[in-house]
């Protein structure tokens, strides 16, 4: 695998271990149909779903070090929906969710020791999203991840 691609598999495990994530995905998942998507992306009865992606903003960037080593530097957006349930308090359990996502970045920062470091993530957008019909609160966390280069 590519270092790319051992990043976003170690980050995608990383978040399946957070208790009450919800469905997580390695990459950014669509279907042709409505209800094939909320298939994809429900758990507990409830729009809830993270997945990785490569950041669209600088997402690699490598560099040679002394010794001809190479080392990247990889950037990933965590993009997490949770559907909106104002009677349960559904911002709380999200905010809940996110505060235990951070935890686990912080107490992971070599993912498990496939990457030298990740950095602590950055919540870079935070608000609401209509995603499949379905109005969901929404956050974007940005990690840096920086990797021997072999390939």
């Amino acid at each position: 695998m590519t270092a790319i691609e051992t990043s976003r598999a170690a980050l995608a495990a990383l978040l399946g271990g957070v208790s009450g994530i919800g469905q997580v995905h390695d990459y950014f998942r669509l279907t042709a149909h409505d209800a094939d998507t909320l298939r994809l992306f429900t758990s507990g009865g409830r729009l809830h779903c993270w997945f990785v992606s490569l950041s669209d903003d600088e997402p690699y960037e490598e560099e040679l070090r002394p010794a001809r080593c190479r080392r990247a530097r990889i950037k990933f957006d965590l993009h997490g929906y949770y559907a909106v349930d104002d009677a349960a308090a559904s911002e709380k359990a999200f905010t809940s969710v996110l505060q235990s996502v951070l935890t686990a970045l912080r107490a992971g920062k070599t993912l498990s020791g496939t990457v030298i470091l990740a950095s602590p993530a950055r919540v870079r957008e935070a608000g609401y999203r209509t995603f499949v019909d379905t109005v969901c609160h929404y956050l974007r966390l940005e990690v840096l991840v920086v990797v021997e280069v072999n390939e």
